[in-house]
């Protein structure tokens, strides 16, 4: 089930990029964390960015979550399943929408300026979530501007359904 679209060189550009994402956000769609294994209390090793293709390696279920180990060029770790997508006949980590309309606010308050209001099932890149994806607030960038969202109102585009072994 080797999954990849694109070259190992071009792969391993985009992975090694990831590894710098807290210091340039802007240029990654809404990543994933990495871990060396199956849960939340194993280390991030690193990011994969939405849209990259993986190969799924095995399932296993964890601490409150499916997890599944997955590879891309020579990176191999654990993220969670909820965390990819089913894309043609392949699997890639799932971009993050809205899933509702939702204001995009200047600051994290709710009574904060608004900066516009983000259709339901738009699609976001979500730079920093404090709390997680799906509480909190998130900082996120859509249509050229920047700004915070509720995380409730995100979720992973889980489009295609899929399940292992894909």
């Amino acid at each position: 089930m080797k999954i990849n679209d694109f070259g190992a060189p071009a792969a391993m550009a985009v992975l090694a990029l990831s590894f710098s994402l807290a210091a340039n956000a802007t240029e990654f769609a809404s990543p994933v964390s990495v871990r060396s294994g199956p849960g939340a209390k194993w280390p991030v090793v690193a990011t994969i960015p939405a849209g990259v293709d993986v190969q799924v390696l095995t399932c296993a279920t964890g601490w409150k979550w499916r997890w599944c180990q997955v590879q891309a060029g020579d990176l191999k770790g654990w993220v969670k399943e909820v965390a990819l997508a089913r894309s043609g006949g392949h699997l890639d980590v799932a971009g993050v929408v809205t899933t509702d309309a939702t204001a995009l606010h200047k600051s994290p308050r709710i009574f904060s300026r608004v900066i516009t209001t983000i259709p339901a099932g738009a699609e976001v890149n979500v730079l920093n979530c404090a709390s997680g994806l799906g509480s909190g607030w998130c900082k996120v960038a859509y249509g050229g501007a920047v700004g915070f969202v509720r995380g409730g109102l995100l979720a992973r585009n889980t489009y295609g359904a899929w399940s292992f072994p894909f």
